[in-house]
């Protein structure tokens, strides 16, 4: 078995199945019933979101991404810490996870993003796709609101051509239990096999090296911008020395040797 072959078989391994009939479709309509028991009149509809439409989630980590739309009075803070508080009256102990609310829920993990459209202009008003639009959303991590779209981020991690090396950096994220946000990832994996020119398949293997060398030389001081909004520096997610620590586990993982040692 070639490198190539091996990590392909790794990544693989870990996929998150997507589409109609999925788990994670399933759990969606399952949730609905929380979902409208909370938001009520005010709910506009939910829809999937995240790492699940991107094709990039993997098994360590969500199953499943919901944005959840609403007119509810109030910021957005305000209306995060809302169904934050709902999924706790719920039994579905919540996890404050960036923009997301991350709960387990038959067997499934789930982010919940909440997003509040009461002060929100569309350009195709609220029967165009909810997605389609910019997003106000509470970043918990942070402590304070972000300006974003999450359809053009989907559409620019798809259009990268580099899933395949997204889902291993975060099969890798988990085996070197590193606190790396999941977009700020992907960002970095793109940038840095885009900055190389690498090709977009059939070198899966040299790929991830050059990704690895870019975390251990370059990824700490280099910024790390939203394409859907370049004022949210999605790099200030982690300070100098969290990126450090990331640094680190690349080095020591091209010094590993074997391809088994450094994915698994």
């Amino acid at each position: 078995m070639t490198a190539d072959q091996y990590l392909e078989a790794t990544v693989a391994k870990y996929a998150v199945a997507n589409g109609p009939g999925s788990d994670g479709e399933r759990e969606a309509c399952a949730l609905s019933r929380l979902i409208s028991e909370w938001a009520g009149r005010d709910l506009v509809g939910f829809q999937l979101s995240g790492a699940y439409e991107k094709g990039t989630a993997v098994t360590f980590g969500t199953d499943v991404d919901i944005l959840v739309s609403v007119k509810k009075p109030g910021d957005a803070r305000a209306v995060y810490l809302s169904l934050y508080q709902h999924c706790v009256d719920k039994h579905l102990p919540p996890e404050a996870s960036g923009v997301a609310i991350r709960i387990t829920s038959n067997g499934l993990k789930v982010h919940l993003i909440p997003w509040n459209l009461d002060r929100v202009q569309q350009e195709g008003g609220l029967q165009s796709n909810i997605g389609n639009c910019q997003h106000t959303l509470y970043d918990h991590r942070r402590g304070r609101t972000i300006e974003t779209n999450l359809s053009r981020q989907i559409d620019y991690v798809r259009a990268s051509g580099r899933t395949d090396e997204i889902r291993a950096f975060k099969i890798w994220r988990e085996r070197n239990q590193l606190d790396w946000p999941s977009f700020y990832l992907e960002l970095t994996v793109i940038q840095a096999l885009d900055e190389a020119e690498a090709p977009v398949s059939g070198m899966l293997a040299k790929n991830i090296s050059t990704v690895l060398h870019y975390l251990n030389t370059d990824f700490a001081r280099v910024l790390a911008v939203d394409p859907a909004n370049e004022e949210n520096v999605v790099s200030d997610e982690l300070s100098l020395k969290e990126k450090n620590v990331i640094a680190r586990a690349a080095r020591k993982s091209l010094a590993m040797g074997a391809w088994e040692r450094v994915l698994w």
